[in-house]
């Protein structure tokens, strides 16, 4: 497993949020996403398995 922070932009709200780690969890290979994206931060904690899933599709 691999955990790289993603850089997320254009999130406005709660429901932005919620709609980034539901995006990223539905990718085969990843396996978590941490407990919430930071929305104040534009970032997310992922957990992922490299063999599945590629960090330029995560980015």
């Amino acid at each position: 497993m691999k955990r790289i922070q993603v850089k997320v932009t254009g999130m406005t709200c709660a429901a932005c949020s919620t709609f980034v780690e539901g995006a990223l969890m539905s990718l085969n290979g990843v396996v978590s996403v941490s407990a919430s994206v930071a929305l104040l931060q534009h970032k997310a904690d992922v957990l992922f398995d490299p063999n599945l899933v590629k960090v330029n599709v995560l980015n």
